[in-house]
């Protein structure tokens, strides 16, 4: 699971991993290649240039995104 590969430490030192779980509003418990997935695409909508959002919220929605799903070991285009 994914709380093994990321472990305590990393939640008490702030990893990357965790600043990304922040923004996409992800608890390491249910940390999984479809959550990631449903919540990038929830929160995209939201803060998405063409639809009113700020492109530098979009720009960091999208490196959590990706940083996650590196990190789970899923293809990411």
């Amino acid at each position: 699971p994914a709380a093994e590969r990321f472990g305590v430490a990393a939640e008490r030192r702030g990893s990357p991993e965790q600043k990304a779980r922040t923004i996409l509003k992800i608890t390491i418990e249910t940390l999984t290649v479809d959550t990631v997935k449903a919540a990038y695409r929830k929160l995209v909508f939201k803060v998405h240039p063409d639809h009113g959002g700020d492109a530098e919220q979009f720009k960091e929605v999208h490196a959590a995104y990706s940083l996650l799903m590196d990190a789970l070991g899923a293809n990411v285009k």
